[in-house]
């Protein structure tokens, strides 16, 4: 069994890309005011204490909305002016944000940058293959991504982000026993807005993202967000020269909301992204030689000198630790380390 770890670039251990998080402290205090004078005279009279409160968080876990505190659900929502300040840019980063969330990238067995493995309360699905279901499903404005495969994706014009902890099977349905998370995007408005923003990093790293929202007509509202993201990779490949954690990404997505009456309104949205790159950055970082799975791989699948296969259960030079590399940012691997991702809906 061969154990992997994921890589992140250089300097930064915990982040697969450099970025800068904003703490926000919000410190409540009252003032008293004395006065004093020469002879017994009345203190001066201060104003009344000022309130301090949060705004109302509205969130749709049970299919309705409803405040956030009067829901009976263990649930943590963040909005997408939040998301934004902290620098949230993919699902994965969402781990940071919501307890017992964690959230990993492109599994090392899988290969593909694409591939996330969710689990809350340590509940989940780490396998990437079209026939498993995952334990935590993921939920993109209602609709369901059913696979692990394309499971991390952009956060763009976001709305908010639920995270529902523990089973969800009665609203969501299967393959929710961990928990779900529901991505609410940005609905058109009428008022007209627009934004872009520009990030340059580390590995030339370049990313431009834009949205325009406004009046299209007479009850009708459309919004267009855009994204593309280019950034090169910070583990070597010894074999082929190549970097594992390249990538490029453009993505778009269009919405339309109608308002022909007051109580009918009617949503229409389309997106496409597209990314190619290379796999994930990860490394052998230990080898268990007595493993059962890895020892009957090992005897069946084999090649020169391992021959026949038997020979290469206790034959050193076919098992052994030699792949473990001693430097995290080099890799010694010879598959292929191509990614390609399209998707549309």
């Amino acid at each position: 069994m061969d154990l992997y770890q994921m890589v992140s670039p250089r300097g930064r251990p915990n982040s697969q890309v450099w970025k800068s998080t904003t703490a926000i402290a919000l410190l409540c205090s009252s003032a008293f005011a004395f006065a004093a004078t020469a002879g017994a005279q009345e203190a001066e009279t201060t104003p009344a204490d000022t309130e301090a409160r949060l705004g109302t968080v509205t969130v749709t876990a049970r299919k309705v909305e409803e405040s956030l505190q009067d829901t009976p659900v263990s649930v943590t929502a963040v909005t997408g002016a939040d998301l934004e300040a902290r620098e949230v840019d993919t699902t994965e980063d969402l781990g940071r944000l919501a307890p017992n969330l964690v959230i990993t990238q492109g599994q090392g067995v899988s290969g593909n940058a694409s591939a996330g493995a969710y689990f809350i309360r340590g509940i989940g699905q780490i396998d990437y293959l079209l026939n498993t279901d995952p334990g935590v499903g993921l939920y993109i404005d209602g609709v369901y991504l059913a696979r692990n495969m394309g499971s991390i994706v952009d956060l763009i014009e976001l709305d908010r982000v639920e995270v529902l902890r523990g089973p969800q099977g009665t609203l969501f349905g299967r393959n929710t026993i961990g928990g779900a998370v529901n991505l609410v995007s940005r609905a058109p408005t009428e008022e007209f807005s627009a934004k872009a923003k520009a990030t340059v990093g580390a590995f030339e790293r370049q990313e431009v993202e834009a949205s325009i929202n406004g009046k299209l007509a007479d009850g009708v509202n459309g919004r267009l967000s855009a994204l593309y993201r280019d950034r090169e990779g910070w583990v070597d490949r010894i074999t082929d020269g190549s970097t594992l954690g390249a990538e490029e990404t453009v993505a778009i997505r269009g919405a339309l909301r109608f308002e022909p009456m007051d109580a009918l309104t009617l949503d229409l949205a389309v997106d496409y992204s597209e990314t190619e790159g290379t796999s994930s950055p990860f490394n052998i970082v230990e080898v268990n030689e007595t493993a059962q799975f890895a020892g009957f791989h090992n005897g069946a699948l084999v090649g020169p000198p391992c021959v026949p296969p038997p020979g290469s259960l206790d034959d050193p030079r076919c098992f052994n630790a030699q792949w473990v590399a001693d430097d995290l940012y080099r890799e010694q691997g010879v598959d292929p380390s191509n990614t390609e991702l399209e998707a549309f809906g």
